[in-house]
């Protein structure tokens, strides 16, 4: 007899197994202050403490996430765009939020058919009889039949540019981020099939329940402030009140500056501002009179 499951669906997410994504997605929560609970490392089954809307998560594989979401296993999980794509199942689940955290440039990924470099080229393959070594069968079939292309697709689970660039076959279809470890090994890009990243999903019946979207939208909103803040930084600084204006104009504000009057008729100044140029704005406040400057991580912007 089978045991009753041990998970409320309803409180539950999926949290993607691999270190490819699971490594990013750790980080991304940690700087949300959502820290899921596993008793070992190998644990399938976590808590959390302090998320609400969720006290429990399921670890699964990324390419399994889309099924399980989609049944109702488990409320919303973080996986792929690609394992989403694969599985068929994009037009059935919500995608809640795009999660630029890539593990390379915190960019997206391509699907993309390879070739090698001098090799049969992507008008070859368009006569047909030819054969395409694919890491996503499923998409590899639906992009030929959409091109018109007569080719046998071969699912491949990892290595498919390595039999490419030993001559094995000619074409494969593979995800990429940077593309250099296709250039390193003679390989070109011959089309792209689709493009992936990071998102958030959701079970779309129970999305529709209103406690249930307020938890996951909420989740969504922790998670893109804090990829909003990984590049940017908290300034606090006390201003003369004969400077308060120059400082406002110099300061480059997501939003007007917080400003506090303090005892002796200055000002307590905070803004968060771009990791980029820091040291030079720094100099420019310290020039235009602000004194004490106090650089803090902004972990989220929500």
């Amino acid at each position: 007899m089978a045991k009753r499951n041990r998970l409320n669906p309803k409180r539950t997410f999926g949290w993607p197994s691999g270190k490819n994504i699971e490594e990013p997605t750790t980080d991304i929560f940690g700087k949300a202050n959502i820290r899921p609970k596993f008793s070992h490392p190998r644990s399938c089954i976590g808590t959390f403490k302090d998320l609400p809307g969720f006290d429990q998560c399921l670890r699964l594989k990324a390419s399994e996430i889309p099924e399980h979401v989609q049944s109702g296993v488990i409320l919303a999980a973080i996986t792929g765009l690609d394992q989403v794509i694969e599985s068929g199942l994009r037009k059935s689940l919500k995608i809640v939020a795009n999660l630029a955290y890539s593990k390379a440039s915190n960019g997206g990924t391509r699907g993309v058919i390879v070739g090698r470099r001098n090799g049969p080229s992507l008008k070859d393959l368009r006569r047909g009889g030819k054969t395409i070594l694919a890491e996503y069968p499923k998409a590899a079939r639906r992009w030929c039949r959409k091109q018109g292309i007569k080719a046998k697709i071969l699912k491949c689970a990892g290595g498919a540019e390595s039999l490419v660039a030993a001559g094995v076959y000619d074409y494969c279809l593979v995800l990429v981020e940077t593309g250099t470890s296709l250039k390193v090994n003679g390989l070109v890009e011959l089309a792209t099939v689709f493009r992936s990243e990071t998102v958030l999903i959701a079970n779309r019946a129970m999305y529709a329940n209103p406690e249930a979207k307020e938890a996951v939208d909420f989740l969504a909103k922790l998670l893109l402030g804090a990829i909003e803040a990984r590049d940017k930084r908290y300034l606090t600084m006390n201003v003369p009140s004969e400077k308060l204006d120059e400082i406002v104009r110099i300061l480059p504000s997501i939003e007007s500056p917080t400003m506090q009057s303090l005892a002796n008729g200055d000002y307590a100044v905070s803004s968060v501002v771009p990791l980029e140029g820091l040291a030079a704005l720094k100099l420019r406040l310290l020039k235009a009179g602000a004194t004490g400057i106090v650089e803090l991580d902004a972990h989220s912007i929500i």
